[in-house]
């Protein structure tokens, strides 16, 4: 078996689930046009992954670490918070993901979120970094 990124398949997975589960309340963007957007709206951030330990299993893994940005201009932090709410139902658990990725098989993930006000003083967002592991699957 050749050791796979992953990176663009899971990337896809959880752009999916989030513009399918949010298309009523906001856009999801992979990149924000260039041209004004109403906000608010929810953005895939940076990306990175590394090499997960699999080997006594025979197979390969990957760690990925993925951050999801919601951003909101309402005062205080309501509609940014209940955003990322709204996010990390349609993500769903370890046991029963939102989401897949294309040639592996979740195993573990988990979200951490931090809150804050951009230097404006008035937009809010909201950072949900993802940690996911997964196994690559066999393609035999």
């Amino acid at each position: 078996m050749i050791m796979k990124l992953g990176a663009n398949e899971i990337q896809a997975g959880i752009y999916t689930c989030l513009n399918n589960a949010l298309s009523s309340i906001c856009a999801v963007y992979d990149e924000v046009p260039q041209e004004e957007v109403k906000l608010p709206y929810v953005t895939l951030g940076d990306d990175s992954s590394i090499p997960w330990n699999m080997s006594k299993r025979g197979s390969f893994g990957r760690q990925f670490n993925i951050e999801v940005k919601c951003w909101s201009k309402k005062p205080q932090f309501k509609e940014v918070k209940n955003i990322a709410e709204k996010c990390v139902e349609a993500l769903g658990d370890p046991a029963s993901p939102g989401f897949s990725i294309s040639g592996f098989q979740i195993i573990y993930f988990d979200i951490s979120a931090t809150f804050q006000r951009d230097p404006d003083g008035r937009t809010r967002n909201g950072h949900l970094n993802l940690t996911i592991n997964a196994m690559q699957m066999s393609t035999t």
